[in-house]
Order: C-alpha cells, then structure tokens, then sequence
C-alpha cells in the first residue's frame, strides 16, 4: 500500500497510468475509477481513448 505522505501518480499526460494489478493500479482503483467515469458520464457522453 502506498505511504499516506507520499501519493501516486495515476494520471499523465495521455490519461491513467499504471501497470494493472500492482499499486496504485489495483482491482479496488479501477472500480473507484469507473465508477467516477460513470457518473461524469452518465448523461450520454462517450470518451475515447487508444
């Protein structure tokens, strides 16, 4: 788990960074992540990404 001084970066340039299943990027980020896309997105709109 990461220290509470010390966050992790887990946006850049490009959008969310990380490598999947190492912290930050773990299974509880990815839900709490789309779970907020959800929301901003709710009304329809689509974001697209490669």
């Amino acid at each position: 788990m990461t220290s509470p001084h010390r966050r992790a970066k887990l946006f850049g340039t490009d959008g969310v960074r990380g490598i999947a299943n190492i912290e930050p990027m773990n299974v509880e980020t990815c839900v709490r992540l789309g779970r907020s896309a959800a929301h901003v997105f709710k009304d329809g709109t689509t974001a697209i990404g490669s």
